[in-house]
């Protein structure tokens, strides 16, 4: 009974470990989840904000077009010819760069949206792995608690046990003189 009740003492023991160790998984995961969060709000108001500024820059080069693409029939009417050509060349220069501003702004909003499937994933995962760490506690929880059910019923057996080997050794204590005479 004493090895049976010093085993479900250390099984009690392991488990409270194992307890720990899940304890200290489940805080891992839940820093790494904030981690991300973190990140993912900061690089979605970055996103923002350099799109609110590409936006702002596609608009004023647009401003910008439009007011230099009647400065070619101004300066024509002056007579200037070598202005007229400095000053398509300007225009032409100017969308170009507004094009290749777009073009930036739609790759950055499929980035963005990359990143953000790509975090949607990471957080299903890292969830999943929490749940499971989560599980996992709770059914050590439950084996610890029988566990030290059972160790509590080997007390209880060891304790009777011990009593009735005294109530034993009592008898045998009693009983002694009266068979001496043989």
């Amino acid at each position: 009974i004493q090895k049976r009740l010093d085993g479900a003492r250390q099984l009690e023991a392991d488990i409270e470990a194992a307890i720990e160790t899940q304890q200290a998984k489940e805080e891992e995961q839940q820093d790494l989840i904030s981690d991300a969060e973190t990140d993912r709000e900061e690089a979605s108001r970055r996103y923002e904000s350099d799109l609110k500024d590409d936006e702002a820059a596609v608009k004023l080069l647009g401003k910008a077009i439009k007011a230099m693409e009647h400065t070619p029939a101004l300066l024509q009417q002056r007579g200037s010819r070598a202005l007229v050509l400095k000053a398509n060349s300007v225009v032409e220069l100017l969308k170009h760069i507004q094009g290749t501003l777009e073009k930036e702004i739609e790759q950055e909003k499929k980035q963005e949206d990359d990143d953000v499937e790509e975090y949607e994933k990471q957080e299903a995962d890292n969830k999943a792995t929490l749940e499971a760490i989560q599980q996992r506690k709770s059914d050590l929880s439950k084996d610890l608690s029988e566990t030290r059910s059972d160790a509590e019923s080997e007390e209880q057996d060891l304790t009777n046990e011990e009593d009735r080997k005294s109530k034993v050794a009592t008898l045998l204590e009693d009983i002694k003189p009266g068979c001496d005479w043989l």
